[in-house]
């Protein structure tokens, strides 16, 4: 995989947004100079207009006051031009500030936050290692514009692909890289877009039953809607059928249009929110349709095609708004404008909804792959994925760091597993040494291998990896289930996907902690046996030594540890992993710093 088409640093990273920032700002400050300017020049073409029509003499009164304020509507055109770049560029400049924070290690506000969308099956998994949650992992992704766009980058994070098809996402991730601008472009379009995660209404409502609005039904409010508006003009021009014959015609109307109404109301209230969410996504459309090199052409055809359609959905849902205008409401109720809106909405929905299901799922991909490749794009100095070994399974990873700790602040470290070196890991060491803290960071690296994009790591050789964890696991005292047994059928779930699941990646924090030592062996012991007669790879953290003599007479297993040196009652970490099993007792020497144990003990 080349990076020459990326930024090499992560400081070459923070010049360009500082870049791209400043030149948005030099435009927002232009726009509004312009907006001003603009400003004065309606309120002096309104006072021209009021002046044409109390100055200028017969006959050009009307031309002067017509053409004064056919220049006052040019001007409120031109103004909401004006106002369109200004927004655009506050959008340009929060997205920079957003790529700021980003590479400064820090979250920013309103950071895409995946939990409604996890699967249950997953979601233990997924909060364990702090994939989700408004700083978990993928919130430190590029956000999804769409819907469909965070649907698909949850799914890619829970599902392992085959080498093939990471070494494509990764491909697809680093040429993405390399486009800045339509980085920045996709971002900005969709500023607005709804963020509502965790309901898809356009699937709702493409797959919602189709209302009855045609066929004799509306033959008859059509009728009826043409004697009504006669009527009523009847009225106005003093026809002898007068004002009773126009309630007469607006009674027919009604009681035509009556049962069928609530499917009309019904149609119209229902299509605005996915109306809407399509038109929204249509402004991404084109930028899709202009890279058939990046998806194809016929990708980039339909984007074009379907994009359309949906801008015209767009507007039809803008006249539903309309409708609510108390002073458009007569109008619309003789005309059956609303009627009409209706079934052209329902007819869009019968002919174009499962097109525009389709268009969306593709726009969603393409929307997940630029949140990968702003994440690529933002860490430079981290090496892409490579395939291992599978059978026996291998992971050979060299500085491995965590992916949501600062850069210069985590530590790195290197990791071999599988053959000819151990398959399981026993990592013993105190509490805050760094073992779930290890073990977070090769599960979020793997999600990250997943989704296509560089891990944290100056090297990885491994997988695609099925991956389960004991992480997090915890009592619950409303269900009556103790974190013993929670834990047990965690691990017996992560067993199963082990022996369906090769290569597999096992990741045990203090494995049976709930119980006493004894069963605590056994158990482990058991489930390692398990893991390793499945083909997988495992690391297991403990504080109970015990389990480090699973090592004794297994050579497939062994043992590494974190140190902790105590100092005047304070213990200092270096969070570096080491072989072998940890030396001394770090809660000892605390015990004693507080006057709990005595010197000697």
């Amino acid at each position: 995989m080349s990076d020459a088409a990326r930024p090499s640093t992560r400081e070459a990273v923070r010049d360009d947004a500082l870049a791209r920032r400043e030149r948005a700002e030099v435009d927002r400050a232009s726009a509004e100079a312009r907006a001003a300017r603009l400003g004065t020049l309606r309120v002096v073409t309104f006072a021209l207009a009021v002046a044409a029509g109390l100055l200028v003499p017969a006959p050009w009164t009307l031309p002067a006051v017509f053409l004064a304020l056919a220049g006052f509507a040019a001007l409120i055109v031109a103004s909401g031009r004006v106002g369109a770049a200004e927004r655009a560029a506050a959008a340009r400049m929060l997205h920079a500030d957003h790529v700021l924070a980003r590479v400064a290690g820090e979250v920013p506000e309103g950071a895409f936050d995946a939990t409604p969308l996890l699967q249950a099956a997953w979601r233990e998994t997924a909060q364990a290692l702090h994939v989700a949650g408004p700083r978990g992992l993928l919130a430190r992704l590029g956000r999804p514009r769409t819907h469909r766009g965070a649907q698909e980058l949850v799914a890619l994070a829970m599902t392992s692909p085959t080498a093939e098809e990471r070494s494509e996402r990764q491909q697809r991730t680093d040429r993405l890289a390399a486009e800045p601008d339509l980085l920045e472009t996709w971002a900005v379009t969709a500023s607005d877009a709804p963020q509502a995660l965790g309901e898809d209404r356009v699937a709702t409502w493409v797959g919602a039953p189709r209302r009855a609005l045609d066929g004799p039904w509306r033959v008859a409010v059509e009728i009826a809607c043409v004697v009504d508006v006669a009527l009523v003009v009847a009225w106005f021009a003093d026809a002898p059928t007068g004002f009773l014959g126009a309630l007469g015609g607006m009674v027919l109307h009604h009681l035509v249009w009556r049962p069928r109404a609530r499917h009309v109301t019904q149609a119209l209230a229902a299509s605005e929110a996915p109306a809407r969410e399509l038109s929204l996504a249509s402004r991404l459309a084109p930028l899709v349709a202009e890279r058939p090199d990046l998806v194809g052409a016929d990708v980039a055809e339909r984007m074009r095609h379907e994009g359309t359609e949906a801008s015209r959905l767009g507007r039809l849902a803008g006249w539903v708004e309309s409708l609510r205008n108390p002073f458009a409401l007569p109008f619309v109720w003789i005309t059956g404008s609303g009627t009409r809106l209706a079934r052209r909405l329902e007819r869009w929905r019968a002919e174009r909804g499962q097109a525009a299901l389709a268009w969306l799922a593709e726009l969603g991909a393409f929307d997940a792959t630029t949140a990968v490749a702003t994440y690529a794009r933002e860490h430079p100095e981290d090496a892409w994925a490579e395939p291992g070994a599978t059978r026996p399974a291998r992971l050979e990873a060299r500085g491995v760091r965590h992916p949501l700790l600062p850069h210069e602040s985590s530590v790195a470290n290197d990791i071999v597993l599988g053959a000819p070196d151990p398959s399981v890991l026993v990592v013993s060491g105190a509490n805050m040494a760094g073992k779930s803290t290890w073990l977070r960071a090769l599960g979020l690296n793997e999600v990250l291998a997943r989704l296509g994009a560089p891990v944290a790591a100056a090297a990885w050789h491994g997988g695609p990896f099925g991956l389960g964890t004991s992480l997090g696991v915890d009592d619950d005292l409303l269900a009556g289930v103790s974190r013993f047994q929670a834990e047990v059928v965690r691990t017996a779930l992560l067993v199963r996907e082990a022996r369906e699941h090769a290569p597999y990646l096992a990741l045990l924090d203090e494995l049976f902690g709930g119980t006493t030592s004894e069963d605590r062996v056994v158990g482990a012991t058991a489930v390692v046996e398990h893991l390793l007669a499945a083909g997988a790879l495992a690391l297991v953290t403990t504080h109970d030594l015990a389990l480090t003599h699973l090592a004794d007479d297994e050579p497939r297993v062994g043992n590494v540890h974190f140190a902790a040196d105590v100092t005047d009652g304070q213990l200092h970490f270096d969070h570096r992993v080491r072989p072998g099993v940890v030396s001394g007792s770090s809660a000892r020497a605390l015990l004693q710093a507080a006057g709990l144990l005595p010197a000697d003990a």
